[in-house]
């Protein structure tokens, strides 16, 4: 799941409480009388440097993916082959691995 798609369906609502907040009218004027533009150029918007990391991430195809161990595993599980060791899982969600 890409991230955008998880939160597209937000953008309508954030937009709604935006609005709420600032108290834009369906004209778009706002408590003062401004337009819907000037209302949105006053809005001030912070990026994190981790939601930095994760979209250049995203727009460089996703990082540390190694493609050809996903074909693998893929296959194995199409395939009806794949082996998982319970035992080695729980030890490593014991130790944190």
């Amino acid at each position: 799941m890409r991230i955008n798609d998880r939160y597209a369906a937000l953008g309508a609502d954030a937009a709604q409480n935006a609005a709420a907040r600032n108290k834009v009218g369906p004209n778009g004027a706002g408590a003062a009388g401004a337009t819907s533009a000037e209302a949105q150029s006053a809005v001030t918007v912070t990026v994190s440097a981790k939601a930095r990391e994760l979209a250049d991430a995203q727009a460089s195809g996703g990082g540390d993916v190694d493609e050809a161990k996903v074909a693998r595993l893929q296959q194995a599980v199409s395939s009806g082959t794949l082996d998982v060791d319970s035992t080695k899982i729980a030890q490593r969600i014991v130790n944190g691995d």
